[in-house]
């Protein structure tokens, strides 16, 4: 179908409420609610207009940053009523009011960030199903930040992200004034397949979407990825979805009540200096690092470490399948911290390293094959005694075993 481009040319248009005072009693609290945020006065007259100047007072003297982003102020023509108006950009904003102060929502805000505002796209209208869209330098603004389920009853072809596009999408935690986010921060966007395509470097919290509970094939690249600062953030897509990732940074699943499941054939693979952080709410199939880095904190099929790649484990982490499946550490590091096994064997391959010391406690027995060069390092003996090692085109002194102090190895070897 159709390739429709998002351009962000709407005009930008500030929320507008109003709050009309009635007559007052003394003594009486008069308060409006903004932002999640309340402001209260307490009359000491019967005069409507000393309640409205009282209120712009009180919301003046606040520290708050998130009714600080509005503008407040009596109304010239009318001093018994409250004029509120939102952001310049057009964020929205919810006013309510208490008894006696009745709250009107006049102009409801708009802009070049809006998901919901058909003069953002190219063809004067939502995406229709099946279509793609697109992206690009072409675009007047930083993107989709507001309205965020404005395409949630569509199934995109896909979502693409050109590497000429310098914007975002969605929210961060933290807003431009810091204070912690109470929107929706997730671009919702059902589609295929997702393709995040970047050459302005990771910066944290770029892209945020929410899959709609559609499985998507998920293509990412990009470059400067690092640990503790992930560009892209997603939930919400369901079991057969895919991730491949080169050079940037993915975090699944990373706020309480989300989900992500990613175990479809082509797998998950973290490639050319890819970071990958997988949560404990996210379901991996078969995961392969290569040249890579991440933190798994979530069940997985199969695990497996190359080129140098270096991972962590968190405490929930284990492996689905059960016993003959190896988790393969080829020439990397695995630092595994959970107390479940990483595989009921575990291969070492050339130069790698299995770090079991800082498990949270006491792991099963498994097996670990170990070739030239590879260390295990169980210095506080965190695996249940006995457990086999097996030595494969080597021998006791080509590799690294550590044990608590007064444990002796024991190992086969193989030729």
């Amino acid at each position: 179908m159709a390739t429709v481009l998002w351009v962000g040319l709407a005009q930008a248009t500030p929320d507008y409420w109003t709050l009309a005072i009635g007559t007052p009693t003394i003594g009486n609290t008069y308060t409006f609610t903004a932002q999640t945020r309340t402001v209260s006065f307490k009359a000491t007259t019967a005069v409507a207009a000393d309640v409205a100047a009282g209120l712009v007072a009180a919301w003046s003297s606040n520290s708050d940053q998130r009714l600080k982003e509005l503008t407040v102020s009596v109304n010239s023509a009318n001093s018994a009523q409250v004029d509120i108006y939102g952001p310049n950009d057009g964020a929205d904003v919810t006013v309510t009011g208490s008894t006696g102060v009745t709250a009107t929502h006049v102009t409801t805000g708009t802009g070049p960030n809006y998901a919901d505002n058909t003069a953002n796209y190219s063809t004067a209208a939502l995406p229709s199903a099946s279509d793609t869209l697109l992206f690009s330098g072409l675009t007047r603004n930083d993107g989709p930040k507001y309205a965020l389920n404005a395409l949630s009853a569509i199934t995109l072809t896909r979502l693409d992200v050109d590497p000429t596009y310098q914007g975002v999408m969605g929210l961060p935690d933290q807003s431009a004034r810091n204070y912690t986010e109470f929107r929706t921060k997730y671009f919702q966007c059902k589609a295929a397949s997702h393709r995040f395509l970047s050459n302005s470097g990771d910066v944290d919290q770029r892209f945020r979407v929410n899959g709609g509970g559609v499985a998507s094939a998920i293509i990412a690249a990009g470059a400067g990825a690092q640990q503790g600062s992930y560009a892209i953030h997603l939930y919400n897509f369901p079991t057969t979805s895919t991730l491949q990732a080169q050079g940037t940074s993915v975090f699944t699943a990373p706020e309480n009540g989300q989900t992500m499941t990613l175990d479809g054939t082509a797998g998950v693979n973290l490639t050319n200096g890819a970071v990958g952080k997988f949560s404990s709410r996210t379901t991996l199939g078969n995961v392969v690092f290569d040249g890579s880095s991440g933190y798994v904190d979530c069940a997985f099929a199969t695990l497996t470490l190359k080129q140098n790649s270096a991972v962590t484990s968190g405490p929930n982490a284990s492996c689905s399948t059960g016993s003959g499946i190896a988790t393969l550490c080829n020439s990397g590091s695995l630092d595994w911290r959970s107390q479940s096994v990483p595989a009921a064997e575990v291969e070492l391959g050339t130069g790698a390293a299995l770090i079991t010391k800082n498990a949270v406690g006491a792991i099963p027995a498994f097996t670990v094959h170990m070739y030239d060069r590879s260390t295990l390092d169980d210095t506080t003996g965190k695996i249940t005694l006995p457990h086999t090692i097996k030595l494969h085109e080597c021998g006791p002194t080509d590799v690294t075993i550590r044990k608590p102090e007064g444990i002796q190895a024991q190992w086969q070897v193989l030729t």
